[in-house]
């Protein structure tokens, strides 16, 4: 038993910063903070609410469905959150609530000592509560989902009343009651569907350890040794994995709940994943799957949304090239797989250069911010069609990797065309963006010269040791600790003198996680390993550590994309 002088510290992760879900999951507890309560103190006693929501891409994700307010004997009751990988605990003066996910769709919900649960939500427009069996109830979630709540032991009622001008049960209000020993059971199940009613249910324990064993799997597969902060990064990149579902035919990676991460940054996440192969696989066969029949992958895709008006930048040649590294391809791919990799990539390729390079002299543009990733550039301020050498470096990394599944699949002749082009493809863009002391871009039309200082011009690094070597030592130079990029917390992804910075802009003058995977793996794979490490080490302890300075920079795992650079990046420091 506890009570209100007790102190739990969240051994995973704070929930106030991302939602309770689990690999697989489309749903999970969020909390909102009480008017009094500061930041720091969320999830300590009586201090937030807490919120059952959907992490499915639709215009609802991301709302309250369900408000979850613990009582004992009908009176609303304070408590604390703690957090585990696989457990979320109220605790309350009268004992625990304890939640887990039992499978991808289905929550259990377990209370002690006459505990139990209170239900409250305010529906949309057709939406309704409906009852479903002896004791659940169905709530729909128009696009997104149906959840059913069933009290596999206890008793659960609810309160829906229609009202024909709202077209719904709109204010609603509902209870689970304990059983005769004082312990409930609840079971929350998302389906695609009207929800059901199953005719049996695991027990906690069985669900618990299931999850368990899932994340202890996943775990174990991580690089690095193991330390609590280690395993922060570890679960928010677990749990943004997201199953199969709507139009999707494989997981997908959030990047935070409920935004599902853009192709290209699914891309870099994979680096973190290479211990974990069949997981890594399906994300990069998966983005293959909606692949338009003129070669174009989407920029983004999640259970309901699709983008392709914009061209993602070709990151996958890096991405195969990271899991290569540590895993023989031949044999953990199927000859099927190779096939569909190499066949999609091989379009892919072609795409840009009959889409994309609109002079034909083998340089590819880039035509606005969003497709080289960015949302603020300055690189962009005056110019919306440019020539970056960025793209161009990603492409020849792309068309080295096709040459290595053309390798893999024993074709010989293909596999020298393509590296062939692949080292056309950095002589061109050495020769067009390289001024004998930086790359710069051009815009398209004027073939005016754009130097931003931005950390863009420096993306070129991930072709490593493909690069001469004066090129790599004057970027290497550029980039050192005392030269303007390099501060406390990291790269800075606009130089800290320049006209241009703002710390208040994401690409303009902030530091993030993208730009440290792709510039530091860059140092250390062409060469220059101790500042890579140094580099590495800087970031690392600024997510954890934050210094105080004026720098723009995330603290702890915010993202997937902040886990995964703390994964690779710990390990290569």
């Amino acid at each position: 038993m506890t009570s209100m002088y007790d102190k739990f510290e969240n051994n995973t992760y704070e929930i106030k910063a991302t939602a309770f879900t689990a690999r697989g999951a489309s749903f999970g507890f969020i909390t909102r903070p009480l008017m009094h309560a500061p930041i720091v103190n969320q999830g300590k006693w009586g201090t937030i609410t807490l919120h059952l929501t959907s992490g499915k891409g639709a215009a609802m994700a991301g709302d309250s469905y369900m408000q979850l307010v613990p009582v004992h004997h009908g009176e609303e009751i304070a408590y604390a959150i703690e957090t585990t990988p696989t457990e979320l605990l109220l605790h309350s003066a009268y004992g625990d609530i304890r939640c887990c996910f039992a499978e991808p769709a289905l929550m259990m919900v377990q209370g002690e000592n006459g505990l139990g649960i209170r239900f409250e939500t305010i529906l949309p427009m057709h939406g309704v509560i409906r009852k479903r069996g002896e004791n659940a109830w169905e709530r729909s979630a128009s696009i997104v989902s149906c959840y059913t709540f069933n009290a596999v032991k206890g008793k659960m009622d609810m309160d829906p009343k229609w009202e024909l001008e709202r077209l719904s049960t709109p204010y609603v209000r509902g209870e689970i009651f304990p059983a005769e020993d004082g312990t409930f059971l609840l079971s929350i199940e998302e389906t695609e569907d009207c929800g059901y009613v199953r005719d049996s249910y695991p027990t906690y324990e069985e669900g618990l350890a299931n999850v368990k064993a899932d994340w202890e799997s996943f775990y174990a597969k991580l690089p690095g040794t193991e330390d609590k902060n280690k395993e922060k990064a570890a679960f928010m990149l677990w749990s943004m994995i997201e199953r199969p579902s709507g139009r999707l035919k494989r997981s997908i990676l959030h990047s935070t709940f409920p935004k599902a991460a853009p192709i290209w940054k699914e891309c870099l996440m994979t680096a973190a994943l290479s211990g974990n192969l069949p997981i890594a696989k399906e994300l990069l066969l998966g983005q293959l799957d909606q692949q338009a029949p003129n070669g174009q992958i989407p920029s983004f895709m999640d259970h309901l949304n699709y983008d392709a008006l914009n061209a993602a930048p070709p990151l996958q040649g890096w991405a195969l090239k990271q899991l290569m590294k540590t895993n023989d391809l031949k044999e953990a791919f199927s000859k099927e797989e190779l096939q569909t990799l190499y066949e999609s990539y091989t379009k892919w390729d072609a795409w840009f250069d009959e889409y994309r390079d609109d002079d034909k002299d083998g340089i590819v543009q880039t035509e606005g911010m969003i497709e080289c990733g960015c949302e603020d550039s300055p690189v962009f301020a005056k110019y919306y069609i440019v020539e970056l050498p960025e793209i161009n470096a990603e492409l020849a990394l792309l068309e080295e990797a096709i040459g290595d599944l053309a390798k893999m699949l024993d074709l010989s002749e293909e596999k020298e065309k393509w590296y062939a082009k692949s080292k056309e493809r950095i002589a061109k863009l050495l020769e067009k963006f390289w001024n004998g002391d930086r790359f710069v871009g051009f815009d398209h039309e004027t073939k005016a010269v754009i130097d931003t200082q931005s950390i863009q011009f420096y993306r070129p690094l991930i072709l490593g040791n493909r690069l001469p070597q004066e090129v790599i030592d004057k970027m290497a130079e550029d980039l050192s600790y005392a030269n303007g990029f390099l501060t406390p917390c990291g790269f800075l992804s606009q130089h800290m003198g320049s006209k241009e910075y703002s710390r208040l802009s994401l690409e303009g003058g902030s530091i993030n996680a993208w730009d440290q995977i792709m510039i530091t793996m860059g140092l250390a794979e062409a060469g220059k390993t101790e500042q890579a490490k140094e580099a590495a080490a800087l970031y690392c302890d600024g997510l954890i550590n934050p210094v105080p300075t004026n720098y723009n920079c995330s603290a702890g795992f915010d993202s997937a994309e902040t886990a995964a650079a703390y994964i690779v990046l710990k390990e290569l420091a």
